[in-house]
């Protein structure tokens, strides 16, 4: 029973593995449960048996695409996600990471991209589509709280609006940079800035708390 687990797990695994890569290629628009089972060397049968239609074969794509990817699962298990001050810096690593210069990243990105922005015209696509951008944005409120206590933020800012800013400004230059109308060291020239100059501290605006005072020691994200 384990091992028909173990393969069923793999299986699926395959099939996704093929459905990422075939939107990596082709586009959403250009998918094709067939040609998805042709890459995995399976019956057509099976992509039915996992994922029930096509529908259900791009949402588990979109989740297995953020499971490769993204603020939260690249870095959990780093200091951004274990939080040693200052958070700023975190924040920072997990933005810019977002512009990452491998050729695997490049392909997450398109796939995501890809898929988010099917979702205008696929319903079943929008709820998980929300639902990972809201757990982003909430992970990015988070560490900026956490960053006005530690005093590497600023402590006036509005850490959900700022949150939200910074989440649509990447995507926004990643989008960009995907489609060649940015370079993305100028990308990350940009987000940068953006980053400074939206959170530094300026004398007088941070609350300064040492890492031993109401700061958490460990969290841990969405």
């Amino acid at each position: 029973m384990v091992f028909s687990c173990a393969v069923e797990t793999s299986r699926r695994d395959d099939l996704l593995e093929a459905a990422y890569l075939a939107i990596a290629e082709h586009g959403v628009r250009g998918l094709r449960v067939e040609d998805v089972a042709a890459r995995a060397g399976v019956a057509v049968s099976l992509v039915y048996y996992h994922f029930a239609s096509r529908a259900g074969l791009l949402e588990a794509t979109l989740a297995f695409t953020e499971g490769r990817s993204s603020f939260v699962g690249r870095l959990e298990g780093t200091d951004a996600w274990t939080y040693t001050p200052p958070a700023y810096e975190g924040l920072r690593r997990a933005i810019l990471g977002e512009l990452e210069g491998s050729e695997s990243w490049r392909v997450n990105c398109i796939v995501w991209n890809e898929l988010t922005a099917s979702a205008i015209f696929d319903a079943d696509l929008q709820e998980p589509v929300h639902r990972v951008n809201a757990t982003w944005v909430e992970n990015a409120s988070t560490l900026i709280g956490l960053g006005r206590l530690d005093g590497s933020i600023r402590a006036d800012v509005d850490e959900r609006l700022e949150a939200e800013l910074i989440t649509c400004l990447v995507d926004g230059v990643v989008l960009r940079w995907l489609s060649g109308g940015m370079s993305r060291e100028r990308g990350l020239e940009l987000l940068g800035a953006a980053l400074e100059d939206r959170l530094t501290p300026s004398d007088g605006t941070a609350a300064v708390v040492s890492s031993t005072g109401n700061v958490p020691e460990h969290w841990e994200p969405l």
